[in-house]
């Protein structure tokens, strides 16, 4: 079995390296690409195998609380096309493209129904996955509803292989109640 190391936090670098309190993260794709590409770089020269986009924050219900719901292809593709140059320049590495949570829970938790949140998640990954990654990262998901709809998302507008990660409280349980063993059935089965 090999074992693939992925990057670290992208945001905090992103704010060791200028990005303001309340800027949007993703913004900097399109206006400020070297300083992303710059933390791209630092962590496959530490030793990184796979490194993460800047698109975390990507989806039209994120972009939107920044008047950029607009820009979302282009982005998603940007942060893309950043990591895999890098990776190109540097002889090495793989893309993962991220994707997180919007911040609203489906139905019956929130207000957002689980068909909506499937069509959110679906234009982010299309635009994702024009640009080429090696995977599709779907990270740190307190809500399993969300991630589902978000994985069939996924699969439908790609056969790029996903990635789930789901953050966990102290109790072993999702912020929704989910247990590790709960989502790990249902999103296999996915």
């Amino acid at each position: 079995m090999e074992i693939a190391v992925f990057d670290g936090a992208m945001g905090t670098m992103l704010q060791e390296r200028g990005l303001a309190p309340g800027q949007n993260p993703e913004a900097l794709n399109l206006s400020a690409p070297e300083i992303v590409a710059s933390v791209h770089r630092d962590y496959l020269r530490a030793g990184c195998d796979i490194v993460i986009t800047n698109s975390f924050g990507g989806s039209r219900a994120k972009l939107k609380e920044y008047q950029m719901a607009e820009q979302l292809e282009a982005i998603n593709a940007q942060a893309v096309a950043i990591a895999r140059a890098v990776c190109q320049q540097e002889g090495r590495g793989q893309v993962a493209a991220s994707m997180g949570p919007t911040g609203y829970f489906t139905q019956p938790l929130g207000e957002v129904g689980f068909a909506e949140m499937v069509d959110i998640y679906a234009q982010q990954a299309r635009a994702l996955a024009s640009a080429g990654p090696d995977y599709l990262l779907l990270e740190t998901f307190s809500d399993l509803g969300e991630m589902r709809a978000a994985l069939l998302a996924c699969r439908s507008v790609c056969d790029i292989p996903v990635i789930c990660s789901m953050t966990y409280m102290k109790n072993n349980r999702t912020l929704t109640g989910v247990s590790p063993q709960a989502a790990a059935v249902t999103l296999e089965r996915l």
